[in-house]
């Protein structure tokens, strides 16, 4: 069991005790709450999410002017067996299974990208149940923000008023602070729904979906939503935040997520039941088990030390850091999930950072001589392998942290000066680790590294860090922590 708690007692000091205690808990009815929720999921539907008509409205019918069959969605398939597990209601069924044997185990599953439509009528014909096709790891926020501002709400409303038979109904079933017209009857409710006229909506993902601080103090996601002049961070988009849909039986095998980050994950309808596995108790469940790794689910011994957690319609789950988890959808599901870090737990983040850098140093360390010195071309193979191994590499990793201080330091007026300053001395902590090892200002700052050379077409290499000049390197990260403990001591009370 794991605390249960109602979204009206989740006071930021309560939520701020679990996140720094790194213990898991659950608010029992966020996601019912929320925007999204009301216009993505029919009435009647939140114990077992089945329709997907007011879904694949919204996603697909947001902007007239493009062709919906575009919008492409990654699918894993997760072949089924003969392992029997209980269903909502406690009877026994037989339905798809994708971690039991190794060959199925978290990461190896067949994945595939589709036309939402695609895999809509998949869905609506039962193959996708029967297949174990499960749309995951899909980035809704990046999805959605090309529809901030593309139609004004209240117009939207009155189009959908002109455009669809009983409309009024529809938009009342949509409507903010309503919990639907559950009187009308379903076929005519589905009927509205697939009208090629997008329903009324929120005007972006903030409202869509919204958690309770400090569950919004999400460093990894602002950094990467942050312009890449400002951030340093590689011109390319990238996000944590993503979407599930699945049908009963669909699952996620035995994992701990990227980064060794936090997670949160909410159904918007339907029930998961997860298994969580405190980091401790990796010893005991496979020898040697690699940090980066998954467990093949049957061949794990877990008399003792599992958690198990059923999840219910319009809960939210916080999974701490490193906790090895697993989730198998009971019923068809809609949930959204993101990844994130904040000071609470930057120290095992920081560990995973520094534990899969060596990792890879080590790998390449005999191929050294093979790159080209002046060009630093060791390290910069050593980043790109860590980034695609991990998400992030030592580079992106210092200017997520300087991003994050200077943030804090332009803010400092508008901050809560206790939190504002906790949260500098955390980063604090870890930039003067990077500041006092050698190894680290040898790699991120090599002395033979005297300009970055150009490439046609293409923006400066960035990997890895670089000042004006070598010989200012030092100082340059010193004079940056200076201004970060000048900063914290302003915040002192």
């Amino acid at each position: 069991m794991i605390p249960r708690i109602d979204s009206a007692s989740a006071s930021p000091a309560l939520l701020r005790h679990f996140l720094d205690s790194n213990a898991p808990f659950l608010i029992t009815d966020l996601a019912s709450r929320w925007e999204a929720t009301r216009a993505w999921v029919v009435p009647g539907e939140e114990e077992n999410f089945q329709t997907l008509d007011l879904f694949e409205n919204f996603i697909c019918g947001h902007n007239r002017g493009e062709v919906a069959e575009e919008t492409l969605v990654p699918v894993v398939e997760c072949p089924g067996d003969d392992d029997k597990h209980e269903n909502v209601e406690g009877h026994q069924s037989h339905t798809s299974n994708s971690c039991q044997d190794q060959s199925n185990s978290y990461g190896t599953e067949l994945r595939t990208e589709m036309h939402f439509t695609e895999y809509a009528r998949l869905w609506r014909t039962g193959e996708a149940e029967a297949r174990g096709l499960y749309l995951k790891d899909w980035h809704i926020v990046k999805a959605l923000k090309g529809l901030d501002g593309k139609h004004d709400k209240q117009d939207m409303r009155e189009e959908v008023k002109a455009g669809v038979k009983d409309g009024d109904e529809l938009c009342d079933v949509l409507a903010p602070g309503k919990q639907g017209v559950h009187e009308k009857g379903h076929e005519e409710l589905v009927g509205a729904c697939r009208a090629e006229v997008p329903p009324a909506r929120p005007t972006g993902p903030s409202a869509l979906f919204a958690v309770p601080f400090p569950l919004t103090d999400d460093w990894l996601n602002a950094w990467w939503d942050a312009p890449a002049s400002e951030a340093g961070h590689p011109a390319r988009e990238d996000d944590y935040r993503f979407l599930y849909l699945g049908p009963a039986g669909t699952q996620t095998g035995l994992h701990h997520d990227v980064l060794c980050s936090y997670s949160w994950s909410a159904n918007l309808a339907g029930t998961k039941d997860w298994t969580l596995i405190h980091p401790d108790q990796k010893g005991n469940l496979v020898e040697n088990l690699p940090l980066q790794s998954t467990v093949p689910f049957g061949l794990v011994d877990w008399s003792g030390a599992a958690v198990r957690v059923r999840q219910g319609p319009g809960e939210m789950i916080f999974v701490p850091s490193g906790w090895f988890h697993r989730v198998r959808n009971v019923t068809g599901c809609l949930s959204i999930n993101h990844n994130w870090f904040n000071r609470s737990c930057l120290d095992r983040v920081w560990t995973f950072v520094k534990e899969e850098a060596n990792a890879v140093q080590e790998r390449l360390y005999d191929l050294r001589e093979t790159f080209d010195a002046s060009l630093c071309g060791w390290e910069r193979q050593c980043e790109v392998v860590m980034r695609a191994n991990s998400s992030i590499n030592l580079t992106e990793w210092v200017d997520l942290l300087l991003w994050k201080a200077r943030d804090l330091r332009r803010r400092q007026k508008d901050t809560v000066g206790t939190d504002a300053r906790l949260d500098l001395l955390a980063i604090l902590k870890v930039l003067r680790e990077v500041q006092r090892s050698e190894r680290f200002m040898n790699f991120l700052f090599p002395s033979r590294f005297h300009e970055e050379p150009s490439v046609e077409g293409q923006g400066p290499l960035r990997l890895p860090l670089q000042a004006n000049s070598p010989s200012q390197t030092v100082e340059w990260l010193a004079a940056e922590v200076q201004q970060l403990e000048n900063c914290a001591e302003r915040l002192v009370g």
